[in-house]
């Protein structure tokens, strides 16, 4: 083996020290209880399962080519995340960021 290369086990063992360590950083930790409080709070969730059931419609709507109907879906869709990210920025991350 060439002098300077790292063996399989030495690069496991410093990623996952780095895994560690990128774990413990404000920020990750900002996102973990940012995504408990969303994971928990029944009107994102029911949004969250509007966007998937409107995606799953759309798929269908592309398929037989259904172009005005795949407008509105569409339209439907982006309305959706406009709510969802409203919704997430002012209720949710903020709060979970003053903790």
């Amino acid at each position: 083996m060439t002098e300077g290369l790292y063996t399989k086990e030495e690069i496991m063992a410093k990623a996952k020290q780095l895994a560690n360590e990128l774990t413990q950083t404000e920020e990750v930790d900002f996102f973990i209880r940012a995504e408990a409080q969303i994971n928990q709070n029944t009107k994102i969730q029911g949004l969250i399962d509007e966007v998937k059931a409107k995606q799953k419609e759309l798929v269908n709507l592309k398929h037989y080519k259904k172009t005005e109907a795949i407008k509105k879906t569409e339209a439907e869709i982006e309305d959706l995340h406009k709510k969802l990210m409203t919704f997430r920025l002012s209720k949710n991350l903020s709060a979970a960021k003053q903790k």
